[in-house]
């Protein structure tokens, strides 16, 4: 491969990590909320979705210059804040930012197990086109046939003109296809291994999850077994190399997130626990469901009691 071919991919790929990091990491600080991976890449993956059905409601054109509005309106807001608040201090401290992987230092003698589990799973991903027909035909094509047409107009199909942009009659949310659109749009190719990041993505947000809410309710130990136990669980991992990740991170997100509210009595976490929410409606059609279920939490255990 030529060199400039080769500079222009990585920077390609540097591109798509920074959308789907960055807005995220920016609301965290602003919220003076601990900044994480799992935090970053729900709260930008959330924006990306909430873009993506925006423009379908208002039947505007999905491009380059459409799809990242959110995502860099609220990095921009998030920066002002910041900024705002750069002479005065925060409103309200934030706590020590933890280690980005946090696990990772603190397996102790499982370190080397996990890193070989970690390995494997990056070969397994990189070596073969990611996910099963749930992956490929909900995520790949759908966002594929997105930027072909500019629209989403032909989703769920109605006419029979709309089955020939989309032949699968179905009405799920386009959650995953919203992801796999910025991964074409960033890679410049509809190649389903542009896709791979977001699957590592939601691993590691996976992994860095389990640690804290193990550690926050058992201790350090806990987490210890809690993210060897998930890293040597075929099915959870083979669920998010076949596409069903979303929604696994986006409930577990969420129970994390209601429960710190609940513990702590402020709104900082308010932000994040809609994102979790927000990407759980947008796996599956009846997934609202936990939308209701953060609302119930929040009557229970009222911000601010």
């Amino acid at each position: 491969m030529d060199w400039p071919v080769a500079f222009l991919m990585l920077l390609r790929l540097v591109v798509l990590l920074v959308g789907l990091i960055l807005p995220g990491a920016l609301l965290l600080r602003a919220l003076s909320v601990p900044r994480s991976l799992a935090g970053s890449f729900l709260l930008s993956s959330a924006l990306l979705y909430l873009q993506v059905l925006a423009l379908a409601c208002l039947h505007a054109p999905i491009n380059a210059l459409t799809l990242p509005l959110f995502s860099g309106a609220a990095s921009l807001g998030a920066i002002f804040v910041l900024l705002r608040r750069g002479g005065t201090g925060p409103a309200e401290p934030a706590p020590p930012a933890p280690p980005l992987f946090p696990y990772a230092t603190r397996l102790g003698p499982w370190l080397p197990l996990f890193l070989l589990v970690a390995a494997g799973l990056v070969w397994r991903v990189a070596s073969s086109t990611p996910g099963g027909p749930e992956a490929q035909l909900r995520g790949s094509y759908l966002a594929a046939q997105m930027l072909r047409f500019h629209t989403l107009d032909f989703y769920p199909a109605e006419s029979a003109g709309d089955f020939l942009k989309y032949f699968w009659p179905e009405s799920n949310p386009p959650g995953g296809a919203s992801l796999s659109a910025w991964c074409f749009l960033c890679g410049g190719s509809t190649q389903a291994q542009w896709t791979i990041p977001v699957t590592l993505l939601q691993l590691l947000s996976l992994f860095e999850l389990v640690w804290t809410l193990a550690q926050v309710r058992s201790g350090r130990e806990a987490a210890r077994w809690a993210v060897l136990l998930a890293a040597a669980c075929p099915l959870l991992l083979w669920s998010f190399l076949a596409g069903q990740g979303q929604l696994t991170l986006a409930i577990l997100a969420l129970v994390f997130y209601l429960e710190r509210i609940s513990d702590e009595g402020t709104g900082r976490w308010l932000l994040p626990a809609a994102a979790a929410a927000t990407l759980a409606g947008s796996a599956r059609e009846y997934t609202f469901l936990y939308a209701g279920l953060g609302v119930a939490v929040l009557l229970i255990h009222p911000v601010g009691r």
